[in-house]
């Protein structure tokens, strides 16, 4: 019977202390509002699910509004999500960043082509395919030659950059030779 006359007075007290405090208007330190935690920074194509933020009237939990979320993933950049809780006249905003990055290589593969030829005969470089994770075509820097006229192995170098700095590189060997024999 002594702990249930404890809870009723338990409970008769909270109701007391927080009618007391609804009776008077709040300050600005009766109001809060913070960010709950999540992954700021993103990878781009991935999907992003704001974590929101909360918000407190006299330490009870209230609701609060999203007044903007331009988060766009994308499309590399900075981007803002504000929120917002008013409370008897009394408004306190927050502001996330979220940052969405590249830090994928470009995905690149040799073209098939014939990379073998005989002495004095003709190389044509095949090319190579590239995508990008950002949907921008990289760059692409060549090096090495050819000499079709002198047998060798030669070495082709492609390096692929993405606006973000993320570099692929990929070799072709080609092979002029010394065609010996009948070709019937």
């Amino acid at each position: 019977m002594k702990s249930m006359w404890r809870k009723l007075l338990i409970v008769l007290l909270v109701i007391t202390v927080f009618g007391l405090s609804a009776c008077t208007d709040p300050t600005v330190d009766d109001v809060s509002i913070e960010l709950r935690e999540g992954v700021d920074t993103i990878e781009i194509g991935s999907e992003y699910e704001d974590p929101g933020a909360k918000a407190k009237a006299y330490g009870f939990i209230i609701t609060h509004d999203v007044v903007s979320n331009n988060v766009n993933t994308s499309i590399i950049g900075v981007y803002e999500i504000h929120y917002s809780v008013t409370y008897h006249e009394i408004t306190k905003s927050i502001k996330r960043i979220v940052t969405v990055v590249d830090t994928t290589k470009p995905i690149a593969t040799l073209k098939a082509g014939i990379d073998t030829v005989s002495l004095n005969g003709t190389w044509v470089d095949a090319g190579i395919t590239v995508n990008d994770n950002s949907g921008i075509r990289p760059s692409i820097i060549i090096s090495g030659s050819v000499n079709t006229s002198m047998v060798g192995e030669y070495v082709i170098t492609y390096s692929i950059y993405d606006e973000s700095g993320n570099t692929t590189e990929l070799t072709r060997y080609v092979n002029v030779v010394l065609q010996t024999g009948n070709m019937n």
